[in-house]
């Protein structure tokens, strides 16, 4: 069909397109060559039909754009005009774009491992959450040799070992958890066309981690406690004594606590908030603070208007060479000017100062079943789920699906009423 192509015309010929269920050709009787073609969903892509050289030369055809795509009927018309012009001229648009496209692959296609991060962490840098993922994935790839290996030339296989190694380092959540970085790091690959398929198509993700039940039981939070009663020579520094009773207490996440600042907490109105930016779930977050929490941040001040005053990390990484636990000749695994790190060596030490306090073999647990252990205390004194979930900030259980759109009731009165019940609850044990 000819006709000159306005936005009325072609709204009818979409309206007829659906109507019949046939697709429609309509081309401009106002520039020579350019058209649309309407699908039987009365969807438009924009096209340019000429003959380089005039009639009887090599027919010239290609899609401009798509309605669907965000092209317009004015846009389309520019384009056309421009690349009707070039034919005229003897140059063939499909000839150059596709020379243009060959030549971005040939040098994408030598892209490294490395130069594709530092293009994709950019894009992603929005969560906390997923500053995570890319650290593992940033980690995965160097420890594996990869970061100067063009990523076309990763393969399957690759990618494989390097989450068995997590596996076989007894971390199968890590595994997973890699797996989910490592999919979308290559599908940004593939959109961008630094390869042309991902190595991990039709790979089968890692088998779900079986969900934990450790909890602490009264004996070894009592246990706990005493290994963190730093008394200047202790195995245990005093700030990471701090550290460990704080997880106990509040029932946070391990990051959140050891990047806790001064100018997040009110002592006056007893609660500590944790900021989107700092919280897993990019949601802003109020912890109420029993008088066994408050104990713990006023140990080494007893005036509240001092320590209304600080600013910085309340648990700020050691400023003396080796103090904490020492890392490989001798160097502290704590790094200056940030919050405490180097938790798995200081974990090790806890777990023996644990086990000779308790005088036999402690039972396996990570500081996550510090949660789950205040979690279940809580249900047993008689607290519901949605008190729990809100209190620990999850937005999974209570707070997920339909209830979570319409319970927007936050729970502050009873989350402080629990963690303070909490509090009691640790100090009778440990007073046992």
């Amino acid at each position: 069909m000819k006709t000159k192509l306005t936005q009325k015309n072609l709204d009818a010929a979409r309206g007829e397109a659906t109507q019949k269920g046939k697709p429609f050709y309509v081309w401009d009787t106002d520039l020579s060559g350019f058209g649309a073609y309407v699908s039987p969903r009365g969807d438009v892509s924009f096209l340019v039909q000429k003959w380089a050289g005039g009639r009887g030369g090599k027919a010239v055809r290609f899609v401009l754009g798509k309605t669907k795509n965000g092209m317009n009927l004015s846009e389309a018309r520019t384009l056309a005009t421009q690349n009707i012009g070039d034919i005229s001229k003897g140059v063939n648009p499909v000839v150059v774009r596709r020379s243009v496209r060959e030549e971005t692959r040939d040098r994408l296609n030598g892209t490294r491992v490395s130069e594709a991060l530092g293009m994709y962490i950019p894009e992603r840098a929005n969560s906390r959450f997923k500053r995570e993922k890319r650290r593992a994935l940033q980690s995965a790839f160097e420890t594996s040799g990869l970061l100067k290996t063009p990523v076309a030339d990763v393969t399957k296989s690759d990618v494989r070992t390097m989450i068995a190694r997590k596996v076989e380092e007894g971390k199968p959540a890590a595994a997973r958890n890699l797996f989910a970085a490592v999919r979308p790091f290559f599908s940004y690959c593939v959109d961008h066309e630094i390869i042309s398929v991902s190595p991990v198509e039709k790979m089968v993700a890692p088998s779900p981690v079986a969900s934990r039940d450790r909890l602490l039981s009264s004996d070894e939070i009592k246990a706990l406690w005493q290994a963190t009663s730093s008394q200047g020579d202790d195995p245990i520094p005093q700030t990471w004594c701090r550290f460990y009773r704080l997880l106990l207490l509040t029932g946070q996440r391990r990051d959140e606590v050891a990047g806790m600042k001064w100018e997040e907490i009110d002592l006056v109105a007893k609660v500590w908030t944790i900021p989107a930016e700092r919280a897993k779930n990019g949601i802003a977050h109020i912890v109420h603070l029993s008088d066994e929490v408050l104990a713990e941040l006023c140990r080494d001040d007893k005036d509240p208007a001092s320590i209304a005053r600080q600013v910085g990390l309340v648990l700020p990484a050691s400023k003396r060479r080796n103090a904490g636990v020492s890392g490989p000749g001798g160097s502290s695994t704590t790094r200056r000017g940030g919050h405490i790190s180097g938790y798995s060596k200081m974990k090790t030490i806890l777990d023996s100062e644990m086990s000779r306090i308790l005088e036999r073999p402690l039972a396996p647990w990570r500081i996550h079943d510090l949660r789950r252990t205040l979690a279940s205390g809580l249900a047993e004194m008689g607290y519901s789920t949605d008190v729990a979930d809100r209190l620990l900030n999850h937005v999974s259980g209570s707070r997920s699906g339909v209830k979570g759109v319409y319970q927007r009731y936050e729970f502050h009165k009873e989350r402080k009423e629990a963690i303070e019940a909490w509090g009691k609850r640790v100090a009778a044990w440990i007073g046992s």
